[in-house]
């Protein structure tokens, strides 16, 4: 990230030229620019790297699962987990696909 002063306008040095501050905004911008695409390449690592190591990082659970506290080092991370056999959403999610698979007219995408 380039210093303050450079990116609030306030650079040293005398007068400058219109030259000059165009020339200054387009090295903040490409500075800006490579930090941007830095930090996501980072994030992405980041996040591949956790899922690896078998650790769930992004939002809420997905249906059926939950998510338990792992310690990791000083940090908490998350693992997921499948709901317990007797939970109402397994309970659901297996009526619904019973009710799909016996009532389907096999004319669908899904049974194609």
């Amino acid at each position: 990230m380039p210093p303050a002063r450079l990116r609030q306008g306030r650079h040293t040095g005398g007068g400058s030229s219109p030259f000059q501050e165009e020339l200054l905004e387009g090295i903040i911008e490409s500075v800006d620019e490579f930090y941007s695409a830095n930090l996501g390449q980072d994030i992405r690592r980041g996040l591949r790297e956790n899922a690896s190591r078998g650790f769930y990082s992004i939002g809420r659970a997905p249906y059926g699962f939950h998510k338990v506290p792992v310690r990791d080092g000083a940090k908490t991370r998350y693992k997921l987990e499948p709901e317990p056999e007797d939970s109402i959403s397994v309970k659901v999610s297996s009526q619904i696909t019973s009710f799909v698979f016996v009532y389907c007219c096999h004319n669908c995408p899904l049974c194609s």
